[in-house]
C-alpha cells in the first residue's frame, strides 16, 4: 500500500497532466448533471479531490451567489487552484485528505468526482463520517466513479492510464457507510462518457427523512397507459 507521502508526490507531479489537458468531457458531463439535479446560484458546494480546479471552475460559474470550497491531498494542486481563483472571495482551496477536515460552513452539495477509487477503502468510513458532519438535512452528495468493469479493462489492457491508487470499489460497502451516517441512496446509474460501453457510475445520496405514504394514488394513475387504452377499446 502506498503511503500518503507517495500519494501526495504522485499528484503533485500529476499537475503537469492536469494543466496540459485542463477540462474534458467528464467535467462538463458532471456539471450538466449537477444542474439537472437542482444546483442553485446561492448554494454552497464542496468538491473533494478538486485537483487544480478544472471542474471547480465549471461548478463555481453556476453558484455566483453561493460559495465554493475545494479540497485535495496535493499541495501543488491547491497552490495552482488558489492562484487561478485569487480574484474571488467566495472560493477557497484547502490541502486535506479529509481525515481531519472541518469547516464553519455546511454544504448544500458535496461532490466527489472520480476520487474515492484513489483513496484506500479503509479510509472511506472516516471520510463519509466527516461528510455527515458538514451536511445539512438537505445536503446532496454526488459521486462519480469508473465502473469496476472499466477499471478491470484498464488493468489488463491500458495500465499506463491508471493512477497511483486505482481501486475497484465495493458498492455495497460504500452504500453501507453512507446509510450508517444518515444518508440514503437515491440514484445509482451506469453510463457512458468516453467509451461505447458504460465506463462510469454516478451515485446520488441525500439525507434520510420520514416520508408520508398515507395519500393514496388514484387507481387510473396506477394502471399503465397501454392497459388503459386496451380496456377502453
Amino acid at each position: 500500500m502506498k503511503t500518503k507521502d507517495e500519494v501526495k508526490d504522485f499528484y503533485d507531479q500529476y499537475t503537469v497532466n492536469q494543466v496540459k489537458n485542463e477540462k474534458n468531457l467528464r467535467h462538463y458531463t458532471i456539471t450538466s448533471y449537477l444542474k439537472k439535479m437542482g444546483l442553485k446560484k446561492s448554494h454552497n458546494v464542496l468538491e473533494i479531490g478538486c485537483g487544480i480546479g478544472a471542474l471547480s471552475e465549471l461548478i463555481f460559474k453556476q453558484i455566483p451567489q453561493g460559495s465554493f470550497v475545494g479540497v485535495d491531498i496535493s499541495p501543488k494542486s491547491i497552490a495552482i487552484a488558489n492562484e487561478r481563483f485569487k480574484a474571488y472571495n467566495n472560493v477557497e482551496f484547502i490541502v486535506s485528505d479529509m481525515t481531519d477536515f472541518s469547516h464553519d460552513k455546511k454544504f448544500d452539495y458535496i461532490v466527489l468526482p472520480d476520487v474515492l477509487e484513489h483513496i484506500p477503502e479503509d479510509e472511506h468510513k472516516n471520510i463519509i463520517e466527516t461528510i455527515g458532519k458538514i451536511s445539512t438535512d438537505k445536503t446532496v452528495v454526488f459521486i462519480n466513479i469508473p465502473s469496476p468493469e472499466h477499471n478491470d479493462y484498464l488493468e489488463k489492457h491500458e495500465p499506463d492510464k491508471l493512477q497511483v491508487i486505482d481501486l475497484q470499489l465495493s458498492m455495497g460497502r460504500m452504500i453501507s457507510h453512507f446509510e450508517n451516517n444518515g444518508f440514503k441512496l437515491d440514484i445509482f446509474e451506469k453510463y457512458s462518457i468516453f467509451r461505447k460501453e458504460k465506463d462510469y457510475i454516478k451515485m446520488v445520496f441525500s439525507r434520510k427523512k420520514d416520508v408520508d405514504f398515507s395519500e393514496i394514488r388514484p387507481l387510473w394513475k396506477r394502471i399503465p397507459e397501454k392497459f388503459i387504452k386496451r380496456i377502453s377499446l
